[in-house]
């Protein structure tokens, strides 16, 4: 009984440690993301054609889809690694 109790804890903490390191990674992420959202912003505000302007917000919209991808698979990764140790 006791090692069932025991290896049930283990899984609760590998659960939570996976949870945290899923949350974090998305944190900095978001973080990241919005001090990029902002810089853009201003940049765009600054522009003084609409072309220029255009080309800011491609070059924006290119990053943030490069971004969300390269997110999309840290948290894949997170959550594989996590259900492999499971």
């Amino acid at each position: 009984r006791d090692f069932c109790l025991s290896r049930g804890l283990g899984d609760v903490y590998k659960r939570q440690k996976h949870l945290m390191e899923s949350s974090q990674d998305m944190a900095r992420f978001y973080n990241n993301r919005l001090r990029k959202d902002i810089s853009f912003m201003s940049e765009l505000g600054s522009c003084k054609s609409p072309v220029q302007g255009a080309t800011v917000w491609f070059r924006a919209a290119s990053e943030a889809a490069h971004d969300y991808a390269d997110q999309f698979d840290r948290v894949m990764a997170i959550t594989l690694n996590g259900a492999a140790s499971e």
